[in-house]
């Protein structure tokens, strides 16, 4: 199995789609600016020809699958206050999984990619699990919230679930970490609470640990910064 550094791929990513454009914004990871919804649906293409996962006809049609999905789903949708497409946030957390937590399963790569598809757009259970099966399915019901529960319970239950779906949350605040001053206090909260789901000794989860610790370090200089 092999693995590429993250900045690799968006280095070539760029390359390939000059309309792309990346800033950097922490050491950890960059921010994808796209200036419309149709290169993300292209990611697919890059997921296919990377080696993150064993390069399998089924581990290539299941990215490429997922990669469509999530596109499709968050569609119009924008990060808050930015005309950022949403999207992007998603593409990042599964190559943060991916890459940055080496994990090298399809099958979390694709169940990051649709994270917040069952609590933010119309895509159904059913059609993640006709179309990538039950454990991306599991892995992405795992993630979501349920509306009228607390964000204790939330917590509690992700804390109990399988160490992928911690790894995918994991990866999911450090995301959220690049974020306006006025929302990192809460941000911070969170990353904190994402940083105790660390607590097996699966070498992905080490890794993540260990880059989300260091990127609350530097939000919290940040957060100095702006006080």
């Amino acid at each position: 199995m092999l693995s590429v550094r993250l900045d690799t791929i968006l280095a070539e990513i760029n390359a390939a789609w000059p309309s792309w454009q990346f800033r950097s914004l922490s050491r950890n990871r960059r921010w994808v600016e796209t200036s419309s919804m149709e290169e993300p649906t292209r990611l697919a293409w890059r997921l296919r020809n990377q080696p993150l996962v064993m390069k399998t006809q089924l581990v290539l049609s299941s990215l490429q699958t997922a990669a469509d999905m999530a596109a499709r789903a968050h569609g119009g949708q924008s990060i808050r206050d930015t005309d950022i497409p949403y999207i992007s946030h998603p593409v990042r957390v599964a190559m943060l999984v991916s890459n940055v937590f080496r994990c090298g399963d399809s099958e979390v790569a694709a169940a990051a990619l649709l994270h917040d598809t069952l609590e933010k757009t119309t895509l159904t259970p059913d059609e993640i699990l006709e179309n990538l099966g039950a454990r991306v399915l599991h892995l992405v019901r795992a993630m979501t919230k349920d509306p009228g529960g607390s964000s204790k319970e939330y917590w509690k239950t992700l804390a109990a679930e399988v160490w992928e779906a911690r790894l995918i949350k994991m990866a999911d605040a450090l995301d959220h970490l690049d974020c306006p001053p006025e929302d990192l206090k809460r941000r911070l909260r969170s990353a904190k609470k994402a940083a105790e789901l660390a607590y097996s000794n699966e070498a992905p989860l080490l890794t993540a640990r260990r880059v989300l610790d260091e990127a609350m370090e530097a939000a919290v200089f940040r957060q100095g910064t702006h006080s």
